[in-house]
């Protein structure tokens, strides 16, 4: 007698065997196989097909999921990060990412596959392993360079400089002052190191020394880094000669530079010395 195979898939194997015995089959064996579409543990399908004829007592067998076959990782090597992941994203499998420096290979690409052309379950992690850049490495100790010297040496390190200026009482005008971050300080691979220059130090207020002695002017003068240049009378005499002997018998009648004029550190103001009444 010919039965007709009943249409069992996508049921769990217990109830399809069930099935197919009330349809009067008799000898029924499991098989298994990988399916693209039909969950592990599920029913894709008999041999012969659902819809087919067969005679009671022959054999039938119930083909049971294996789930998705496993798949080949491709190799990925060289690639970026987001095409790699589009790659293995096509084959269906996810991506785990570790990233590791390189001194050659761009940021971001691809650098190392373990599992390239294995076998792996379908939908599994691939693991790849993508650059991180160079390493970090230590910054130049440029303090007290001229700013062309430390600039250079920071850029032979692999950095990015920008400047900025500064006043500065103890480093000369156009030398380093310091750097951030810190010479010897270690930063990331073309991190922008900022080097501070100096302009020299601040200028300074000319102050008042009309009516002082002239060894009083001179202490007043120092104290605001000045010093004194033209030592002359009223009529235009020098007493630059003799300085060391003036002493309090003078006082200033006149300076060359207005008080409260701004000038240089180190600058040397004219001054005339009349006798003290």
């Amino acid at each position: 007698r010919r039965l007709r195979v009943p249409r069992v898939a996508g049921f769990e194997p217990v109830l399809a065997r069930r099935m197919l015995v009330s349809a009067g089959f008799l000898r029924v064996s499991e098989i298994h196989a990988y399916s693209a579409s039909v969950p592990f543990g599920r029913v894709v399908g008999t041999s012969p097909r659902a819809g087919r004829s067969a005679h009671a007592l022959s054999a039938l067998e119930l083909i049971v999921s294996l789930g998705h076959a496993p798949v080949v990782v491709p190799d990925v090597v060289g690639f970026t990060l987001a095409d790699a992941e589009r790659a293995l994203g096509r084959v269906g499998l996810r991506v785990a990412v570790r990233r590791a420096y390189s001194a050659t290979a761009p940021v971001g690409s691809v650098i190392g596959e373990p599992q390239a052309a294995t076998r792996v379950p379908w939908h599994a992690a691939a693991e790849l392993i993508v650059s991180a850049g160079p390493p970090p490495r230590p910054v130049p100790a440029v303090l007290g360079d001229s700013v062309a010297v430390a600039t250079s040496a920071l850029r032979a390190a692999g950095f990015s400089v920008t400047t900025k200026q500064a006043y500065s009482t103890t480093v000369p005008q156009g030398d380093v002052i310091s750097t951030t971050p810190p010479g010897s300080t270690v930063a990331p691979f073309g991190a922008t190191v900022t080097v501070v220059v100096s302009l020299g130090p601040p200028d300074v207020a000319v102050p008042d020394v009309l009516g002082d002695t002239f060894p009083e002017a001179e202490a007043v003068l120092q104290g605001a880094k000045l010093t004194y240049g033209a030592l002359t009378t009223p009529l235009g005499l020098s007493l630059n000669a003799i300085a060391a002997y003036l002493g309090s018998t003078v006082s200033v009648v006149g300076q060359g530079v207005a008080p409260g004029t701004l000038v240089p550190v180190g600058t040397a103001v004219n001054l005339v010395l009349a006798p003290n009444s």
